[in-house]
């Protein structure tokens, strides 16, 4: 699957920067985007310059500087084998989870049963 992604290499000692290719936003995304970054803006004050750097991307359209908007995005994949891993844990977990529970009532209702004999 191709990524959208491109890695940009810069000089040594600056960060890496990943710019989006081939993305086009339509005008309702970019209402979107442009709304969520005005929200951002207001709850997170501190940032706020940052925000406003982003909105004015969105609101003029430059999509030369669309990889500024994915930028807290690492741009790689979970491979399939890691992602697989990942939600066989969490199936295992949920089944620990249910065996407690279940546990737990049949411990009551052994209890209960205990008193009444």
């Amino acid at each position: 699957m191709p990524s959208i992604f491109q890695r940009v290499d810069l000089p040594v000692g600056t960060r890496y920067c990943f710019a989006l290719m081939d993305i086009n936003l339509t005008v309702v995304e970019r209402i979107i985007l442009r709304n969520q970054y005005l929200i951002l803006k207001q709850l997170h004050p501190k940032e706020a310059e940052h925000y406003e750097k982003l909105i004015s991307i969105v609101e003029r359209g430059y999509e030369y500087e669309y990889g500024q908007l994915a930028e807290p995005l690492s741009g790689d994949l979970m491979p399939e084998k890691d992602f697989a891993e990942v939600i066989d844990i969490l199936d295992m977990y949920s089944a620990l989870q249910r065996s407690r529970k279940e546990l737990a009532d049949m411990a009551a209702e052994i209890e209960k049963a205990a008193v009444l004999n």
